[in-house]
């Protein structure tokens, strides 16, 4: 099993499963926060869920 879903896991016999993860959206929604707590410092920030998915190859 591996994680973050990078290219080299499918190099491999047997393929490796892994967790993709969306690492543009956390970028994405890291950047909006950031920007809102610059543009208004009083609010508390946000907890964001951002929701990962299991890619099943053939490591199973």
């Amino acid at each position: 099993m591996g994680f973050d879903d990078i290219y080299e896991g499918t190099l491999v016999t047997p393929e490796l499963s892994t967790v993709h993860v969306p690492i543009e959206q956390i970028a994405h929604q890291a950047l909006q926060q950031l920007l809102d707590q610059f543009l208004h410092p009083q609010r508390m920030p946000l907890k964001v869920l951002i929701a990962t998915q299991i890619v099943e190859r053939q490591s199973l």
